[in-house]
């Protein structure tokens, strides 16, 4: 699991993305203090053809603007 901090129209808002053990994912927004629970914005699935791979890291590059993730096998 990783976070940012992002400048909307409206404010400032925390997206965290976290990794499943299926290979998917999950990019959240924390609506907090008007919503308790994060909100879905997106699944990603990481790995073709049905593969599931857990993801074992994330990492949020600034420089490039980027998620990396990694699994047992690949960074």
């Amino acid at each position: 699991m990783v976070a940012d901090t992002v400048v909307g129209k409206m404010g400032t808002y925390n997206v965290i993305f976290v990794g499943t053990t299926s290979g998917v994912i999950r990019k959240m927004l924390n609506l907090q203090p008007v919503e308790k629970e994060p909100c879905l914005i997106e699944e990603i699935k990481v790995t073709p053809n049905g593969d599931f791979k857990p993801i074992k890291q994330l990492r949020i590059s600034k420089e490039h603007v980027s998620l990396n993730q990694s699994d047992k096998r690949n960074v």
